[in-house]
């Protein structure tokens, strides 16, 4: 099915059991279901095998609308995207959202370097960004190339890493 027509998940308790318990026998982080699929093609990665190589994605409008109705249901203010190639550009407009509107939501996710722009880490931590998650592995570049089959360019990690940590960004 497309990725942007799938309806928003129903937190009750009566569907969701682990929703009606105390908060503390589970973190409480909502997660959307933002992208699938993953052109990256990395040797060792299952992902594409079960979503697919095409990569898929809601507007940032969309992922928004979720993590509102996700507070509307439940009080939870933090999510993570739970796709493994969200690109920067999806980031860059969620924060965008965010910040216009004053939403006070926290949210982590998956990232590739080379989809993110340094200089616009600052604006997604104050977005409330919490944390990305970078698939690197290694910093040898032959193993990179050779061994897992990821094109990476270790002075983009570099620069991005540092970026996103000055920003705040864990």
């Amino acid at each position: 099915p497309d990725i942007r027509a799938t309806p928003f998940p129903l937190y009750a308790p009566e569907v969701y059991p682990a929703m009606a318990r105390e908060r503390d026998e589970k973190l409480p982080v909502l997660c959307i279901d933002e992208s699938r699929g993953c052109p990256m093609d990395c040797h060792f990665c299952a992902h594409a095998s079960f979503s697919g190589s095409s990569w898929r994605h809601r507007s940032a409008e969309q992922i928004v609308a979720e993590m509102d109705h996700g507070f509307q249901q439940t009080g939870i203010r933090a999510f993570r995207f739970s796709g493994s190639f969200t690109p920067g550009r999806i980031y860059r407009d969620v924060a965008r959202i965010l910040l216009d509107r004053g939403t006070p939501y926290l949210y982590s996710g998956f990232a590739h370097v080379d989809t993110m722009k340094p200089e616009e880490l600052e604006s997604y931590r104050e977005s409330g960004l919490e944390a990305l998650f970078f698939g690197i592995e290694s910093g040898s570049k032959e193993l990179l190339a050779n061994g897992l089959g990821k094109k990476m360019d270790l002075d983009r990690v570099e620069d991005v890493l540092t970026s996103a940590m000055d920003a705040g960004i864990f």
